[in-house]
Formats: structure tokens, sequence, C-alpha cells
């Protein structure tokens, strides 16, 4: 019976088929190699062949794009047509060319301006486009992707319009507006991209605040996560203020799915620990020095937690040992205050006991006690660090800086005159950090041509080194800036 009824299908669409290309001026006959590679592929896709059901797919397509079919019958090539974006997605195969989806985001418009306006109609060009910008997305083509989920946010917008109550439309609206915003912010474009971001934010919140449970929860980590995104742009061009609020946006909606949601509190406490650390460094920027260290420090306790949970997880200890090393920076930053740099010892030190060969841990708590003028400890940790890693060089550029900190300049060549030396044997041409150290070497031993030859090498490379600003808004203490500034003032008088 089955076998009968769908023979019986099959005529009947063979009919329909025949009627319309008889319309059109076309053989029907024509159409049918096409038919058989299209059924030919879905069923190699139905037992997993996903290399036979592309090279199936391709064929009928290929075939039918030299056909005058219908736009009745269009459509089913547009839906085949995303099936191989879907297959070209999982199999890693070539991208279809831009001519060719172009022309069939056309074939879909055609077909929706043809048919009486209904659910069905624009259901295969807002899936088409939706595959499209994925795609895209998938081989960094970012611009091109943006350009797909505007085409498909256009669609689901009119759709919208006519069904404004409709919460799977709403949700493939935000959906699109995230994809199209995050698209643009990754191609260069984070003013569009911001606006997409913060109207899917809006509508986030708005179905949120009417929700309850997973929902509710679903909606809120949506939240959280395009707020981060909004805050990276906002951090990225500068704006520490309005990047604070949206990471405190973020925070406040992860702090909410932590109350709620008791199940997994280790992952909960770490999503809370990455919105702190983020926040504590927008603070940071602002130059919020209480808010920075508050967050900071609320972050280290919640990793902390998470370890006395999980003492054996090493992804856990690894969390701490991150969020120790933000932390620690922030204090050091405080140059002068003393209280500051005593707490980002602590954190160096209380590092060091989770990950004991921690060679940033321990020559940063050296560049520290030089900035509170304990040279015997500073130097200890450099040299100790140093048994453990021999030839480091950000270990040995930092050594040097600590005694330039010290108000030793002329020791500070030693350490960076072994940077140069290990430098060098690598036989890879200096790049920034170490072109820095050769100014700054030359320039204390008086060589100060030498000096300004390395320093507007580095420059070149770094226009903002050219500006007395950057060195004055750089997180170093006054020693360091008064070294640098000295050669930057004889390199760009």
């Amino acid at each position: 019976m089955i076998a009968v009824a769908a023979l019986v299908l099959l005529l009947s669409f063979v009919g329909i088929i025949c009627k319309t290309f008889a319309v059109n001026g076309e053989r029907p006959a024509a159409w049918m190699p096409v038919v058989l590679h299209y059924i030919d592929g879905g069923i190699a896709e139905r037992f997993g062949n996903k290399q036979r059901a592309l090279a199936a797919y391709q064929a009928g397509f290929t075939k039918s794009s030299t056909l005058k079919v219908p736009t009745t019958l269009r459509v089913a090539d547009v839906m085949i047509f995303d099936s191989i974006l879907e297959l070209t997605i999982s199999t890693d195969a070539p991208i279809p060319d831009d001519k060719t989806c172009r022309r069939v985001i056309d074939w879909a418009r055609q077909y929706v301006e043809s048919q009486a306006v209904g659910e069905a109609s624009d259901f295969a060009i807002i899936c088409v486009t939706e595959t499209m910008g994925r795609l895209f997305k998938t081989k960094g083509r970012w611009a091109d992707s943006a350009k797909m989920y505007d085409e498909r946010m256009t669609w689901v917008r009119s759709k919208l319009q006519r069904q404004p109550g409709d919460r799977d439309t709403q949700e493939t609206l935000r959906n699109t507006l995230i994809q199209a915003g995050k698209a643009k912010v990754k191609a260069k474009q984070p003013d569009a991209g911001r606006r997409d971001l913060e109207e899917a934010l809006g509508m986030l919140r708005e179905a949120a605040a009417h929700s309850e449970g997973k929902a509710k929860a679903e909606l809120l980590e949506k939240a959280s996560d395009v707020a981060v995104v909004l805050g990276d742009v906002a951090f990225e061009s500068g704006d520490a203020g309005k990047a604070v609020l949206s990471y405190e946006d973020a925070l406040n909606d992860d702090r909410e799915l932590f109350s709620q949601h008791p199940d997994d509190r280790v992952a909960q406490r770490q999503n809370l620990r990455i919105d702190l650390t983020r926040l504590s460094q927008a603070h940071r920027k602002a130059k919020n020095w209480p808010a920075a260290e508050a967050t900071a420090t609320e972050a280290v306790n919640l990793a902390r937690v998470n370890v006395s949970i999980s003492p054996n997880n090493k992804d856990v200890r690894d969390e701490l040992v991150e969020t120790l090393t933000k932390a620690a920076e922030i204090h050091a930053t405080q140059f002068s205050d003393q209280s500051a740099l005593r707490k980002s010892l602590d954190c160096m030190t209380e590092l060091l006991t989770v990950d004991p060969h921690h060679a940033g841990a321990r020559s940063f708590r050296g560049y520290t006690h030089a900035l509170l003028g304990e040279k015997e400890e500073a130097v200890k940790d450099f040299r100790d660090t140093l048994l453990d890693k021999p030839g480091s060089l950000p270990v040995l550029r930092l050594f040097g800086w600590s005694y330039v900190v010290l108000g030793e300049p002329s020791a500070a060549l030693q350490p960076w005159d072994e940077y140069r030396r290990v430098t060098q044997a690598s036989g890879k041409p200096p790049g920034g950090d170490a072109l820095m150290v050769f100014a700054a070497a030359e320039w204390i031993r008086g060589a100060s041509e030498q000096a300004v030859a390395y320093y507007r090498q580095f420059a070149t490379a770094a226009p903002e080194w050219q500006k007395s600003e950057s060195i004055g808004e750089a997180d170093w203490p006054e020693t360091r800036k008064r070294v640098v500034e000295a050669i930057r003032a004889r390199a760009y008088p």
C-alpha cells in the first residue's frame, strides 16, 4: 500500500511538473535528470554519505541552473542549495562562488514575490540566507556574513510585521540581530554591529521579563553574551565607561542565573569570575582603582572557592592562576600605593603555591619588590626564575626594567645584554619588545644615536609611540617613563 501511494504521489508530481514546464516553454523531460540527482543526494544524505550527497546535489543543481525552470519549481533548487551549503560547512568543501549565491537569493526573492503572502512563501529565503551567513562566518568572511544576515533580517522583519505577536519569529529576529552584529564587529564595522547588538539586547531583556524557568535562563545567558560583546567593542574603542556599563550588565545577568539555578555552582562561578575579570580590566582602563581592585578581588575569591571544591581539576587551578595574575597586575599598577603593591606580592606568592614553576609569577613578584624598593628580594626572585628558566626573554626584559625602577640603570645592562644575545641567537629579526630594550640599553650606555635608531625602528611599526601622550598613558612607573620619553623626544623632537 505504501509503495502504491508513493507511486501515485510521484505520478501526480510528474504531472504537475509537465503542466508547469509546458506553460514555460521547456520540455518536462529536461528536468528529470535533476530530480534523479536530487533523489540520489537525499538518499545518500539520509544514510550519512555526505560526500556523495554533496556531489549528487551539486550535479542536479548545476543541470537545473541551465534550464528555464518555472519560479514555482525554482524554490526546490533554493532548498537544495541550502543543503549544499550545510554539507559544505560539515565537509569543509570549497565554497560556492558569489555569483551563484546571489542568483539563488534572487530566485528565492522571485518566489516570494510570485506567491500570496503567507507562512511558506518566505521560508526558503529565510533559511538559505541564514545558512549562507553561517558558511561565510566559518570561512572568516565576516563582511559577507553580515550582508547575508542583513538580507535575512529584512525578510524576518517583514514577517514579524504580519505576525507581531509570533514568538518564534521574534526569536528568529533576535538571533539574526546577534549574528549580524557579531559579524559586523569582526568585519571592523563596530558602530553598525553595536546597533544590531543593542537592539537584540533590548529584545532579550523584554522577553526575559515575561519569562520564567528554563526559558528565562536561556534568555539571560544570551543577554549576558551580547552584553559582553558590546563591552568588548567599547573597550577596544577606548570607551572604558561604556565598557564598564556593558560588563556590569553581563555580570548582573549571570548573578541572577547563579541565584536561580544552583545545579552547577562551579560553572556558574566560572562565568561570574570571567565577568568580574573583564569588569576589573575596564575599571583599570578608566583609572577607577578602588573598583578595579574590588572586582579583581571578588574574581579571585570565586576562583579560590572552585579550587577548594575541585582541587585536582587542572582547568580550575589554571583559572585561579590567571585570575591571581590579573589581580596582581592591577594592584601593582598603583605604583605609589604601598598597600596595593603588598597585595600584588600576596597574589604572586599565592600563585606560586599553586604553580611553583610559574616564571611569570616569580619574575613579576621580583618586579613588584623593585617597585617597593626591595632590591635584595627583587634580585633573588629574578635569579631564581632564571635558574629555572634560563634565557627567558620576558624575565630578562623585566629584570632590566627592575634595575631602572630601583634607580640603578647601569645594572640593567647585564640582563639586557643577555637578552640581546638570546634574541640574536634565535636568528629572528627583533620585534617591538626587543627594539625597546635595545634602545633603552644603548641610551643607558650613552650611545644615544644608536638608541634613537632602535626607537625609530620600533615606533615605525607602532606609530602611537611617536607621541609623548602614549608614554604618559602607559602603566609604567615614572622612572621607566623618563627613560623612554628621553629617547622618544630625541627621536621625534
